[in-house]
């Protein structure tokens, strides 16, 4: 549970989101993108950085988390990568990337402070909202 008035860091073991990355004051909101097909940028280990990668975006389910998947791009190389089938406007989503020979998505953890206490979350998967046009 996060407490109102937190402030945080995250950390990004692995694979670091350098779009939409979510703020320690809100890790669980959605960030808006900039437009209905946008291009998701990371940065991630120098041993890694020929690898392939898979990106996927799953819209978000009833209970909160990722869901049905809606978008997914495998074995690629690079650092980046722009949807080529874009996001429905204003619905929100999680997206998240790998090496292709992993099982292991990218994920985020977070720790906060507050006035009362520390709130501590891991395995925060990135979650992105798509502009209204």
């Amino acid at each position: 549970m996060l407490v109102a008035g937190c402030v945080g860091t995250m950390s990004y073991p692995g694979i670091e989101p350098l779009s939409f990355r979510a703020s320690g004051m809100n890790p669980d909101g959605a960030v808006v993108v900039d437009s209905l097909t946008p291009t998701f940028r990371w940065k991630q280990p120098v041993d890694d950085l020929m690898s392939q990668m898979d990106l996927a975006v799953w819209f978000v389910g009833p209970d909160g988390i990722p869901g049905e998947l809606y978008y997914s791009k495998e074995g690629f190389f690079g650092d980046s990568h722009t949807m080529t089938q874009p996001l429905a406007p204003g619905v929100e989503y999680f997206w998240s990337l790998k090496k292709s020979d992993s099982t292991v998505w990218a994920t985020a953890g977070y720790v906060g402070v507050s006035p009362i206490g520390a709130a501590w979350k891991k395995g925060l998967t990135f979650k992105i909202k798509a502009p209204l046009k």
